[in-house]
């Protein structure tokens, strides 16, 4: 019976674990895995979990994504660590992503923690030692990879719990009182049968009760949406430019693309005399006109360059446009 149990037991417990999503690597960055061949962002989402007491997701990025800091209502020691910063920004390395600024991840923390991982580290995972580096030594305020790729220390783990003390017997054997007892007869053996399937049932039993009254997480699953935002190169920002509605064009079916008032063409037949700083919407070719101006390009004509004679036939006043 104990066989059958032992499975059981590891079948009911396997099936509980939770599948969380986090991105896959590129190759070329196997020195951001862990001891355990764990890749940075299944480190960061673990310690994400860590820090937050739920499922913590890792979105994949893109080449003009990066990873954001927590906002003000999540910005914790454990979120606000330069540790979990780090494996995060590796994460992103691995991806071929930009990385922000260890100014700019925290700056919604009120408090943030340099080189250290508040909480115990989660079971089963190893956080590389590259995490634990001052962002702010290398001078740039940031992740270095290169600096992290060239770090040997030695991974970190959980601190190792005592799990209680196993007591044994003196002579650590159970000895047979009688050799009379050998024999047994079959209601015996049909007894224990029965009283071992009882003991089954009553453990499942047990192990499903106990399961169904495990509290559950009423928070909501962490928004991992709020942890990517859409930057280019050189500008680590959240902020994303909005897109100019597009110009409609006339419509005679659209009153809504109808001028406000409508051109009425009017003649030009005694113009006055161009003043000083008068504008036209082109530059001057010549100076000392005598009749037609000719002008092209953007600039102000001077008074004294000009020679206006009203009374000379043949001036119309309309400028001829190269």
């Amino acid at each position: 019976m104990r066989p059958f149990t032992t499975v059981l037991l590891a079948f009911l417990t396997g099936s509980a674990a939770a599948q969380v999503d986090y991105p896959t690597c590129l190759s070329g960055f196997s020195w951001a895995f862990n001891s355990l061949n764990q890749s940075p962002c299944q480190v960061a989402s673990a310690l994400g979990e860590a820090c937050t007491g739920l499922d913590f997701p890792i979105p994949n990025l893109t080449s003009t994504q990066n990873y954001l800091g927590p906002i003000p209502a999540a910005a914790n020691q454990c979120r606000c660590s330069s540790v979990f910063y780090s494996v995060l920004s590796a994460c992103a390395v691995c991806q071929d992503a930009l990385v922000s600024t260890w100014s700019f991840y925290n700056e919604n923390c009120t408090e943030v923690s340099v080189s250290v991982f508040p909480p115990p580290i989660p079971s089963g995972i190893a956080v590389p030692n590259y995490a634990y580096l001052d962002p702010t030594a290398n001078g740039v305020n940031t992740f270095n990879p290169q600096i992290a790729q060239s770090d040997v220390g030695p991974d970190s783990t959980a601190v190792s719990q005592p799990t209680g003390v196993t007591s044994t017997s003196a002579s650590g054997t159970t000895l047979p009182t009688s050799s009379k007892k050998k024999s047994s007869n079959a209601g015996a053996i049909a007894g224990g049968v029965v009283g071992g399937v009882v003991a089954v049932l009553i453990i499942v039993g047990l192990i499903l009760f106990l399961r169904r009254r495990k509290p559950v997480k009423t928070t909501e699953p962490f928004d991992s949406d709020k942890l990517v935002a859409e930057t280019t190169p050189g500008n680590i920002s959240s902020t994303i430019p909005s897109t100019p509605a597009p110009a409609k064009y006339y419509d005679p079916n659209d009153p809504t693309t109808y001028p406000a008032e409508p051109f009425v063409p009017s003649l030009y037949s005694s113009p006055s005399p161009p003043s000083q700083n008068q504008s036209f919407p082109h530059s001057v070719v010549g100076a000392n006109h005598t009749g037609t101006t000719n002008y092209s390009g953007m600039g102000v004509i001077p008074q004294q360059n000009i020679s206006y004679h009203p009374g000379q036939a043949g001036y119309t006043g309309t400028a001829e446009v190269m």
